[in-house]
């Protein structure tokens, strides 16, 4: 059964083979017509563009334009949201909206705005750090500002938040702060970090040196620049789902090459090119790029053809399907070394799900599922499991 296996894999890679290469899989949207950037929220995809501010609600495919007075004024600055509030960095101050962008509010007692910076909400505390040097923070969603004490090195640079704690780049220089904001103090690191994003305890960091991440807060670093080639020291956009990264070089005036990787940076995948790109964002399981020439969307299931699925061992965790080939049902076997959130799901070759066997906490150890076929369509097919930050899958034929 095993040599079954390998076969039946081998023979889907050799018929991946001859797909369209992976820039090629990028397909344009009815989305913003020039640049864009994204931020999303449970089935939310929101988008700012030079003509006014966008939502999508299906995953990318088509976006609604929302009139408001002052969405073209806050195109190319940072974006986030958290609970349906929507905030953004701006030369005017932080505007901030509570309706999906239809109205805008910009509060800016205490604050001193500046020509560009970053914002970010550690915990439930909006941060701002402008370029110039001044820190400033809200604790009542950006209605009133207080000035944080600190002097800055230079340029305050990215600016990100995991949970609780918080992390600001000054020219190279990394700061932590553990009290949403209100103190920062020094992380020492053997490199000069630039460019800041986090994906649940992972902290990644890019500048001249590469990339690298940590997961202990900054206390330690290794490198992640594997099969990021010669872009590792120009990484500057970072898009994720929790489970699957997405990194590019931003491609003005050139081609911005895109990178996915599923082991959390332990390694990256070639997910092709976009002319121009200037914005990444992920929703569910698409990833999204806008560039001057518009919006364009990509499967993160497309890299199952790229990668090596003839060997169904990946992390320790053991994936296998039998029968197969089946005419009617299918058994997949799954275990793994550990408990933890997993999801499994059928998708056919161009990534798109036909079934979902399972979604839950599993316990560590061996697990079952049943994909009963009935009224799907001969043909390849993969069982997919995502878990812990890790995808696994096995090649599986429907005859």
């Amino acid at each position: 059964m095993k040599q079954k296996l390998v076969i039946i894999a081998s023979v889907l890679m050799l018929a991946l083979s001859g797909a369209p290469e992976a820039s090629g899989q990028w397909v344009q949207t009815k989305g913003p017509p020039g640049p864009a950037w994204f931020a999303s929220e449970g089935p939310y995809l929101f988008a700012i563009s030079f003509d006014g501010f966008y939502r999508s609600t299906d995953s990318g495919v088509t976006y609604s334009l929302i009139p408001s007075s002052v969405a073209t004024e806050l195109v190319s600055h940072p974006i986030t949201i958290k609970d349906s509030h929507i905030y953004v960095a701006h030369i005017n101050g932080v505007f901030q909206s509570a309706d999906s962008g239809k109205t805008w509010v910009n509060d800016t007692a205490g604050l001193s705005p500046d020509n560009e910076g970053d914002i970010a909400i550690i915990d439930s505390t909006v941060v701002v750090a402008w370029h110039n040097g001044t820190i400033f923070r809200s604790s009542d969603r950006g209605r009133f500002w207080s000035k944080m004490n600190l002097s800055p090195k230079g340029y305050l640079g990215s600016l990100v938040s995991m949970g609780s704690t918080g992390f600001l780049t000054d020219s190279n220089v990394l700061y932590q702060s553990i009290n949403d904001g209100l103190t920062w103090t020094v992380v020492n690191t053997s490199f000069h970090p630039l460019y800041l994003a986090t994906n649940g305890k992972w902290l990644f960091a890019g500048g001249a040196d590469g990339f690298y991440r940590s997961q202990d807060s900054g206390v330690t670093w290794q490198s992640a620049s594997n099969g990021l080639g010669n872009d590792s020291s120009n990484i500057g956009e970072f898009a994720s789902n929790g489970q699957t990264i997405v990194v590019a070089e931003p491609g003005t005036p050139s081609t911005g090459y895109i990178y996915l990787s599923n082991n959390n940076g332990a390694s990256w995948l070639n997910f092709g090119s976009v002319h121009r790109l200037n914005g990444l964002g992920v929703i569910g399981d698409y990833a999204i790029a806008g560039s001057v020439f518009g919006t364009s969307r990509r499967s993160l299931l497309d890299t199952l053809g790229l990668s090596n699925v003839s060997v169904i061992t990946l992390n320790h965790n053991h994936i296998a399907a039998f029968p197969n080939p089946f005419s009617q049902s299918t058994t997949i076997t799954f275990s793994s070394p550990e408990s933890g959130v997993a999801e499994v799901t059928v998708v056919n070759l161009l990534g798109t799900q036909v079934a979902r066997l399972f979604e839950g906490e599993l316990a560590a150890g061996e697990h079952t599922f049943t994909w009963n076929a009935a009224g799907i369509a001969p043909g390849a097919y993969w069982c997919v499991v995502r878990m812990n930050g890790r995808v696994v899958q096995v090649p599986i034929v429907l005859e």
